[in-house]
């Protein structure tokens, strides 16, 4: 068949050359499983994260990731929505743990914000581009495809959370406390073993509201 120049297409691949290759800057994505956004949302920045509605070429990836050039599509895929985007500069140190650490803070803002299991999935670096000095995949992840579904009704709420949520600085040691509650919290939402649940929400709440050890302690002789 005859091709056809698409702009969109071509400014899309075209950033992210440049980004990548020619700013040796570093470009993660990954999908979001369990979340919506409306349909004629736009691209939106949460702080250095981006978040937006999945195009053509990271389903793509995506798809390919799971089950291969030529395997079905599995159901899950099909509804995956949204995708979650990370631009950070060359010259920023441990550049992977930073992408997980933000990762894992917009994944603990949608579940402080409003109900939803929301998760996200394998994070991709440097796709597109296949350098033998760069990883393409940093975290691989099996998809958490329990209900419900995260809703983003008001994205302009749910950015001004994200924002609040951000300036907390959990370097301080008297917040460490919250920080472990928040984690716990978060991974109870994702866990599917309903035990494993369980023992995530104690500690949520030993963090909160006891001394280490004394609520698992008490748990332990009932």
């Amino acid at each position: 068949g005859k091709l056809e120049f698409s702009e969109k297409i071509f400014l899309f691949l075209f950033n992210d050359f440049y980004e990548s290759v020619i700013l040796e800057n570093n470009i993660y994505f990954s999908p979001l499983f369990k979340f919506e956004l409306p349909p004629s949302a736009k691209s939106t920045k949460f702080g250095k994260i981006e978040l937006g509605l999945i195009n053509e070429f990271d389903y793509k990836i995506i798809k390919e990731h799971h089950v291969g050039k030529f395997g079905n599509t599995p159901g899950y895929l099909y509804r995956v929505n949204s995708t979650i985007r990370l631009r950070l500069d060359a010259n920023e140190k441990n550049p992977d743990s930073v992408a997980q650490n933000l990762f894992d803070k917009f994944l603990y803002t949608c579940h402080l914000f409003d109900t939803g299991n929301v998760s996200y999935g394998t994070i991709f670096k440097n796709y597109y581009y296949f350098d033998p000095n760069k990883p393409a995949i940093i975290s691989q992840k099996t998809p958490v495809l329990l209900n419900p579904t995260f809703n983003v009704y008001s994205v302009t709420k749910f950015k001004k959370f994200f924002v609040r949520f951000d300036e907390i600085d959990f370097n301080d040691f008297q917040l460490e406390f919250l920080l472990v509650a928040i984690k716990k919290f978060s991974s109870s939402i994702t866990k599917t073993e309903p035990v494993d649940k369980i023992i995530d929400l104690f500690i949520t709440l030993e963090a909160l509201f006891s001394s280490p050890g004394e609520t698992s302690f008490k748990i332990a002789f009932r």
